[in-house]
C-alpha cells in the first residue's frame, strides 16, 4: 500500500543514495522500499541518470567549442563579404549615365576675334574607376563635325578625367580623333582640344569648351578644368 510520507522521504534520500553519502541504515530503507514502490523506482531511475557535475562542464566545454567555431564561420564570412566589396568598390567601376544637350564654344588660341557656337550631345556612359583609368562609351556629338553624329564614341581617360576621345568605326574599333579630352565625369563639364592636321599646340590650337556660349566663359571655364583636374595636361598657364 502506498504511504506518501514514506514516499516522501525516500525521495528526500535518493540523491544522497544514488551519491552513496548516506549511512548504511537509510541506504537498505531505501533499498526495501524501492523493491515495492514503482513510483519511487521511477524517480530512483529518473535521478540516476542524472548529468554529473564533470559531465555537464564536459557538456559545456563541446558546446562552447562548437559555439566558438560558429562565431569564427560567421567571421570568416563577413571577412570574405568584406574583401569581395572592398574588391568591387576597388576594381569595378561607378557608372554614371550621361544625357545631355548644352551649347559649347568652339574658339582658337591666340586669336580672340575666332568663336563658332557648336551643340554638343552627349549620350553614354561615363566609366569612374578607382584605380584605373576611366573611360567613356557612347555619343559625342558636335554639330558642325559630320563623322560625329555617324559614329559611337570611345573616351580613353590617362589621368583625372583627361584623356583622348576617338570616334569608332563600324567595327567599334578607333577611327577618327576628335582630340584630347577633359570631361567631368557627370558630363555637365568639358573642354577638348581639337587635333587638327598638324595635331595641336597652345598659340594658335583649337579648342572645344562647354557650356559656354562666349570666350571669356570659355576661358574661365578651360581654366578651372585645368587647375581642377589636370594641371599636366595643360600646363601652368592659364589661357586667356
Amino acid at each position: 500500500m502506498k504511504n506518501d510520507t514514506t514516499c516522501s522521504l525516500v525521495q528526500d534520500l535518493l540523491p544522497g543514495y544514488i551519491d552513496g553519502v548516506i549511512n548504511e541504515k537509510s541506504s537498505e530503507f531505501v533499498q526495501k522500499h524501492l523493491r515495492q514502490c514503482e513510483e519511487c523506482r521511477r524517480a530512483h531511475d529518473a535521478m540516476n541518470t542524472r548529468i554529473t557535475p564533470a559531465e555537464l562542464h564536459a557538456q559545456e566545454l563541446v558546446r562552447e567549442m562548437i559555439e566558438g567555431k560558429k562565431r569564427m564561420r560567421r567571421y570568416a564570412l563577413l571577412a570574405l563579404i568584406g574583401a569581395l566589396l572592398i574588391a568591387a568598390v576597388c576594381l569595378l567601376p561607378l557608372p554614371r549615365k550621361i544625357q545631355r544637350t548644352c551649347e559649347a564654344l568652339e574658339w582658337r588660341c591666340g586669336d580672340n576675334e575666332y568663336s563658332v557656337k557648336r551643340t554638343v550631345t552627349i549620350d553614354g556612359v561615363y566609366y569612374d574607376y578607382l584605380f584605373k583609368d576611366d573611360q567613356f562609351k557612347g555619343k559625342f556629338i558636335v554639330e558642325g563635325y559630320p563623322f560625329t553624329s555617324q559614329a559611337s564614341a570611345h573616351g580613353y581617360f590617362i589621368a583625372n578625367h583627361y584623356g583622348s576621345m576617338w570616334h569608332l568605326d563600324a567595327h567599334n574599333l578607333p577611327d577618327k580623333s576628335l582630340g584630347s579630352l577633359l570631361m567631368r565625369p557627370n558630363g555637365k563639364e568639358f573642354c577638348v582640344l581639337i587635333h587638327e592636321d598638324g595635331g595641336w599646340n597652345g598659340d594658335d590650337g583649337l579648342m572645344l569648351t562647354g557650356p559656354a556660349t562666349s570666350r571669356e566663359e570659355a576661358v574661365k571655364l578651360t581654366n578651372k578644368l585645368s587647375r581642377k583636374y589636370s594641371r599636366d595636361w595643360l600646363g601652368v598657364r592659364a589661357f586667356e
